[in-house]
């Protein structure tokens, strides 16, 4: 019996490179292997599109993004211009996406993140099922995710527009809650993977440069109030008046000019400005995790912490904050270490403490990426969607045909 094809339509609301972009252009990379045709949708351009035309087999389209999340406060009257701008956007920009469904003969669509509402419409419109994946955790206070309809009427409208919901944690997944129980196939929790390292890259020497102490700490994603990169920098004040003076390696851009100002204020006050590099935007993480010995995750609310598996697999130690998806990936004592959230004592004691022992924490870093290479592989997490996918048509779930070989796939781009 020949397996059903499946022809998908991913919905890529931003192609910058970030963490969910990432995650979708390691999918469109490798889903064609296990026979998925794949077509992506973006709304707004950006690097990701050059990747995937240099290494993914897919088809690029561009839409037009309806906005019904935005990323600061609102006040009385922008709210109604808000709820006015995506009634009216609702009403034709979906139109487009679902004629491009019924052109390519697209037999599912999968939006890759909650900020995208085009594409949930779109399916709808074209009577084809809708995946949505859920890489936010918007039911608590996110400063940077505020939905235009609020947080209760969004949920009910993700729920009421998709056949499956991805959730990226538990932590995302608890969002739904009842509702979850009531159903637990529509809502899997389907973990966010990375590739293996490639074990002859080379890390430029800009990165190696202007590295005088032996000890570095790590901070690695995008920064903005909500990932609390003033929790770190205040352990490195404490640090420092305990005669202990590593490094600060933060890779990542910031969101805000005011969040920009707070943390060159505290570098200025805390007289850290010897110790913390601020590296910007890096393309690769083997340019950092090569030369950092911990990386610390303080965020508050971090739906997973992609970030926390990529150093993993470098060797690096990984703390972070107990909260969020971050507990899902870090077993305290066993695959790195937590602390309570907003705690900037005990962070900074737990560094210390590495610190001055650091050999004590080779058995966490070989546990973490002995975790690696059971929970967290690509092959699971491919193998997962697959089965959704083929449960929101309605196939009889069959097993992925084989194996994604990495140093074949190598080979053969060489």
């Amino acid at each position: 019996m020949t397996r059903p094809s499946i022809k998908v339509l991913y919905i890529c609301h931003d192609a910058q490179y970030y963490g969910s972009q990432q995650s979708l252009r390691l999918l469109l990379k490798h889903m064609p292997e296990i026979g998925v045709e794949c077509h992506v949708s973006v709304a707004r351009p950006g690097p990701l599109e050059e990747t995937l035309q240099a290494e993914a087999d897919v088809v690029l389209h561009h839409h037009d993004r309806i906005q019904w999340v935005k990323h600061d406060r609102r006040g009385f009257f922008r709210a109604i211009v808000d709820l006015t701008t995506l009634f009216f956007q609702s009403l034709w920009r979906p139109w487009k996406l679902a004629k491009l469904i019924k052109q390519e003969g697209i037999t599912l669509v999968h939006t890759n993140s909650a900020v995208s509402l085009e594409g949930a419409l779109a399916a709808k419109l074209a009577g084809v099922p809708h995946v949505w994946h859920i890489r936010e955790i918007f039911m608590t206070d996110n400063p940077k995710f505020r939905p235009v309809l609020g947080k209760t009427i969004t949920r009910r409208v993700i729920e009421a527009l998709s056949d499956r919901i991805v959730c990226i944690s538990n932590a995302v997944q608890r969002q739904f809650g009842s509702a979850v129980a009531d159903n637990p196939d529509r809502y899997p929790v389907i973990y966010n993977v990375v590739e293996p390292p490639d074990p002859k890259k080379v890390i430029p020497k800009s990165v190696k440069a202007d590295l005088p102490h032996p000890f570095r700490v790590g901070y690695v994603g995008r920064i903005s109030s909500g990932k609390r990169l003033h929790d770190l920098l205040e352990a490195m004040r404490m640090l420092k008046t305990a005669k202990l003076e590593p490094d600060l390696l933060v890779a990542g851009t910031f969101v805000d000019t005011p969040y920009e100002r707070r943390i060159e204020e505290m570098i200025s006050q805390y007289r850290l400005y010897r110790q913390v590099k601020m590296l910007g935007y890096v393309e690769s993480p083997a340019e950092l995790y090569g030369h950092i010995d911990v990386l610390v995750v303080p965020s508050l609310n971090e739906p997973f912490g992609r970030v926390l598996i990529e150093a993993m697999q470098y060797g690096v130690l990984c703390v972070g904050a107990n909260a969020g998806g971050v507990p899902e990936i870090i077993t305290d004592g066993e695959t790195g270490l937590l602390y309570p959230p907003k705690d900037t004592r005990t962070l900074a004691g737990l560094l210390e403490k590495i610190i001055r022992n650091p050999e004590r924490t080779e058995v966490l870093r070989k546990n973490a990426k002995r975790m690696l290479e059971t929970r967290f592989t690509l092959e699971v997490q491919m193998g997962q969607l697959v089965r959704c996918y083929q449960q929101a048509l309605g196939i009889i779930p069959a097993e992925i045909p084989h194996k994604i070989d990495y140093q074949k796939a190598v080979e053969l781009k060489k």
